[in-house]
């Protein structure tokens, strides 16, 4: 049950980078530095997340990229995981969070760092 639940984890983490490419024109916006927003707890949230994070490591900005690629993480991983998993299985999960979320940002980092300036194809 733990494992079918970090799985999930995993999945819901890297399912956006394997979504279809928007080709978006340059705007003044695109120039400008990452400022945090809230975003809806939903997957267009997320999906509005990942195009944000696209569009700062376009920038090559290290330090708006360190900004926008934290947001990433859970504020409070603790009352978070509490609230949508079962009780047994908070502990571990908590346990586990920090070597699962820097996996997870250091694989989004290494693969917008190596796709970044590669043309969207048609």
């Amino acid at each position: 049950m733990q494992r079918s639940r970090a799985h999930f984890l995993v999945l819901l983490f890297f399912f956006p980078l394997f979504a279809p490419r928007v080709n978006t024109q340059d705007s003044p916006a695109a120039a400008s530095a990452y400022v945090p927003t809230l975003v809806p707890d939903s997957t267009e949230g997320f999906q509005a997340q990942i195009d944000e994070l696209v569009r700062i490591a376009k920038l090559h900005d290290d330090a708006s990229w360190g900004a926008a690629l934290n947001a990433f993480s859970l504020p409070n991983p603790a009352v978070w995981i509490e609230a949508n998993f079962a009780a047994a299985n908070v502990a571990k999960l908590t346990e586990d969070y920090p070597k699962m979320r820097d996996g997870h940002l250091a694989h989004m980092s290494w693969v917008l760092g190596h796709n970044v300036d590669t043309p969207a194809s048609p």
